[in-house]
Order: C-alpha cells, then sequence, then structure tokens
C-alpha cells in the first residue's frame, strides 16, 4: 500500500465532507489525465470538490475514475508502479484516510474479477452475484439496471452482444446475439427505466434495440442514420438522463 500510495503521490483534497454526504448516483467524477479528479454535483453542476495525484513525469496520466457504492472510496486507473508509461492499474483511494493502494492489475486480468463497475459506480462482485460468473466483459460495459434486479453486460468478441444476468435467480445467464451482423461492429448500451438499449454501429451504418428483461431473442432492431456532422467511421455512443436517450459521438480515446 505504501508504494502504491507514494507513486500516485495524492497530495490534496478539497470539498471532501460535503461530497461524502452525497448519493453516489448523484455525483459526477471527472479525471484529467495530468492527475485531478473533479467531483459535480449532477443536478447543479456545481464543483463539490477536488483531488489532485502528483504524478511521475513522464506517465500514462489518468484513465478514467468511478466511485464506491457506498461513497467511501474513490477508483481510479492510474499507471503502473514498475512502469510510469504503461496504463493501467486500479487505485483505490480511502476518502476517509486519504489512502491510496492498488486492488486491481490490468482490465482483462482475473484481479478485476473481485470487482463489478457500472456506469462509473463499483459493487464487490460478490454483492451482486454469488460466485462472480462474469468474465471477459469490460468494465465500463456492465450497466445495472436501475432496480438493481438486472445486470446486462455489453460485449464485442466475435460480434456484438448482450450478457443478460437475472440477479433475483442468483445470477441466472443467458447470451442475446443480433442475427445476420457481419464486419466489425462497435455495441455500447443503456438503461431507460425498465428497458435497456443496445445501440451497434459499423462504417455502415447503426442499429438499435430495445431490449425488455427477459427477452430470450432479438430481433432485427431499428436502422439509425448517421447524424449530421458526424464522422462516418466514428464511434457512437449511448446514454440516457431525464427520461431520454442520447446517441453521440466519440471523439477520442487512449491506446496505448
Amino acid at each position: 500500500m505504501k508504494r502504491a500510495f507514494l507513486t500516485l503521490g495524492l497530495f490534496a483534497l478539497i470539498g471532501s465532507s460535503p461530497f461524502q454526504a452525497q448519493d453516489p448516483r448523484n455525483v459526477i467524477l471527472a479525471a484529467r489525465r495530468s492527475g485531478d479528479v473533479e467531483f459535480i454535483d449532477s443536478q447543479t453542476l456545481q464543483t463539490l470538490g477536488s483531488m489532485h495525484f502528483s504524478l511521475p513525469v513522464p506517465t500514462s496520466g489518468l484513465n478514467g475514475v468511478s466511485l464506491g457504492a457506498d461513497g467511501s472510496t474513490v477508483f481510479v486507473d492510474g499507471p503502473m508502479p514498475s512502469d510510469p508509461h504503461s496504463c493501467c492499474v486500479l487505485y483505490a483511494v480511502d476518502l476517509a484516510t486519504f489512502q491510496a493502494k492498488i486492488v486491481a492489475s490490468i482490465p482483462g486480468t482475473a484481479s478485476r474479477d473481485s470487482l463489478i463497475r457500472s456506469d462509473g459506480i463499483v459493487y464487490p462482485a460478490a454483492r451482486l452475484i454469488p460466485g462472480n460468473p462474469i468474465r471477459r466483459i469490460s468494465d465500463n460495459l456492465l450497466h445495472l439496471s436501475p432496480g438493481g434486479q438486472w445486470l446486462f453486460g455489453v460485449k464485442s468478441f466475435r460480434g456484438p452482444a448482450i450478457e443478460t444476468y437475472d440477479l433475483t435467480r442468483g445470477g441466472a445467464h443467458q447470451e442475446l446475439r443480433p442475427v445476420g451482423l457481419t464486419g466489425d461492429w462497435w455495441p455500447t448500451g443503456a438503461w431507460l427505466g425498465g428497458l435497456f438499449y443496445l445501440n451497434v454501429r459499423s462504417d455502415s451504418g447503426g442499429r438499435l434495440w430495445t431490449v425488455t428483461p427477459g427477452t430470450i431473442q432479438l430481433d432485427a432492431g431499428v436502422p439509425l442514420t448517421q447524424p449530421n456532422g458526424c464522422s462516418p467511421t466514428s464511434i457512437s455512443g449511448i446514454t440516457a438522463a431525464g427520461g431520454k436517450l442520447f446517441l453521440y459521438e466519440t471523439f477520442g480515446f487512449k491506446v496505448d
């Protein structure tokens, strides 16, 4: 733990008390590669507090931030202690003590299996699914339903698919895969109320599915046209807010 703390060099936290009193679902966390993390009220967009990590130079920087489900821990993807150019191991920062430690290695390793990250909130896997059968799904593509009854994982290996887990039945699992799609497709998904929306896109266009929990087969989906002003090769994400779905263009992402 000491080594991880010194590597990140956490030295400042401002406004921590009002932040810790917030519901994690009502807080936006934003991270800059330079080492700054900002806590933002999702209703007012006012800054609740900020945290700064003194990173080695040169470094891969911060590459994502999440909040523990109980609001007591911040999880940060940061540079590897043995090679600051490499990204990323997962650090946990205790907001009560401001101590940081490494809790998982790079994405895709078994060390990540003990945690489930859904839409910016981190849960202990054992709390959601006994035995944790979830494997090989990127932790930023897992989506917990608003009522906590379902966990949907979106994956792209060998074509887009949804893996559904019924948490009321011990994590009963089913795979839903669109049929008739050839070539490379980039899938994203989001919950809106009690429905899940799967968005897949390729250079030739996109499709949208409305998925009801308990669905056993996907239909043909709804074709989506490329929005005006967006690059035809852009990756489109999907999110939900205020009772509406939003499709957006991803302008860039980190490649190591």
